[in-house]
């Protein structure tokens, strides 16, 4: 916890500038009376009582300066350890697996040996968090401009210098890509693991050209791609146009299901949906259909509406209805309101 300087400590502080402020706006009204015949005059004929107040205004003075020149000395201090946890190397630097070429700028954890417990960690050169590099360099086959890499985290990220292949996938240029590892991994690329990255826009990926924010990444189970804002122009895929994607592919990448959201009105079947409309993969021949609050699906031939809540599955070949469901009951979750309105309302 930081400590906090007592109250008192602040208004003495206070005063201190305030009686030097007032003593030093005294001694520059004597010294400017010196330039002027009368007020000269005045000063000759007390100088006596001058020479004591100025006396007194200097000692007054006195505080008011010591405590700005330790003001500025903190300053000073202050921006030596900023440019000290940033220096720009001067020459080539070797961390354990890494060669930061020299004249990059990196950024330190810590110059001090010791954390807060008195253990020794990574301090200095060795504590690099940040390093943007002079030139890229080779890391684990890609070209790369920056690394961060944090001592405390679990994960370490590489900067591409330009469009490139990671672990199959096409990832951007100047995008970050990321891999897990453990701390103590941290500048041993060759234990990491890929993680995620940022799809190379306009990629063609399971079956679908992927916008500039698409990103790719990896869990337990598999990949999953999806896109990070609403795309517009809507995707394509499968015959729908998709402003929201999110897919997910097996081990193999072979897609294992797939969630998204309508861009654009659409009519299956019966059934018409209109933009905005959750649309999700159920099973291998149907999908399911979940409208929002902003919008209800319409039955062209019956009238009947289906809002917030409920949920109609269809088999997308040829758009047969197979049931409308409340949501709890077909796993969706997180849709607002719970009704089915009929086509009279």
């Amino acid at each position: 916890m930081i400590p906090v300087p007592p109250l008192e400590l602040f208004i003495v502080v206070g005063l201190l500038y305030l009686l030097s402020m007032a003593a030093g706006t005294g001694l520059l009204l004597m010294l400017l009376g010196l330039f002027f015949r009368r007020s000269r005059q005045h000063l000759g004929r007390y100088r006596k009582s001058y020479s004591g107040l100025s006396l007194l205004l200097l000692i007054l003075l006195l505080p008011g300066v010591l405590l700005k020149l330790e003001s500025l000395n903190s300053i000073a201090a202050h921006q030596a350890h900023r440019e000290a946890l940033n220096p720009r190397l001067e020459q080539d630097l070797q961390l354990g697996e890494l060669r930061l070429p020299a004249g990059s700028q990196v950024k330190l954890g810590t110059l001090e040996p010791l954390d807060w417990q008195d253990q020794p960690q990574p301090y200095g050169l060795a504590s690099v968090l940040y390093a943007e590099l002079s030139q890229p360099i080779v890391v684990l086959g890609l070209s790369v401009d920056a690394i961060d890499a944090s001592p405390h985290s679990f994960e370490s990220k590489l900067r591409l210098s330009g469009q490139q292949s990671v672990a199959d996938w096409p990832c951007a240029a100047g995008s970050w890509v990321t891999f897990k590892r453990t701390v103590e991994a941290r500048l041993q690329p060759s234990q990491w693991q890929f993680k995620q990255c940022t799809l190379a826009p306009h990629s063609e990926v399971a079956g679908v050209s992927w916008p500039a924010d698409g990103r790719v990444y990896i869990d337990e189970s598999g990949w999953e791609l999806s896109n990070e804002q609403t795309i517009e122009p809507p995707l394509s895929f499968l015959g729908l146009q998709l402003r929201e994607l999110r897919m997910k592919l097996d081990q193999a990448r072979q897609l294992s299901r797939w969630e998204g959201e309508l861009g654009a009105p659409l009519r299956l079947g019966d059934w018409d949906y209109p933009s905005g409309t959750a649309v999700r993969w159920q099973d291998v021949d149907t999908w399911l259909f979940s409208p929002t609050a902003d919008g209800r699906a319409r039955n062209q031939k019956t009238g009947a509406t289906v809002t917030a809540g409920h949920s109609i599955q269809q088999r997308h070949r040829d758009g047969t209805t197979l049931g409308v469901f409340a949501n709890a009951t077909v796993g969706v979750i997180d849709w607002m309101g719970l009704e089915v309105t009929p086509a009279s309302e």
